[in-house]
């Protein structure tokens, strides 16, 4: 999970580093834009699950399927 529009240098550079190491490491993700107003279920989703185990929502954040990593 990321965002096109960051708050932050910090949020936009981290974003940077996660995907950088993915495209090294050739580990196939697919990137979920939470700015964009059609990923709102996505949104969601992301909320409940932090939410449920007592974290803020600090993008980038990474799940492998519906697990947090």
């Amino acid at each position: 999970y990321m965002t096109n529009l960051p708050g932050s240098q910090i949020i936009l550079g981290n974003q940077r580093k996660v995907k950088h190491i993915l495209e090294t490491n050739r580990i196939p993700h697919t990137d979920i834009d939470l700015s964009d107003p059609t990923n709102n279920q996505e949104k969601e989703f992301l909320q409940q699950k932090l939410t449920s185990m007592n974290k803020t929502i600090v993008l980038p954040q990474i799940f492998h399927d519906q697990d947090y990593c």
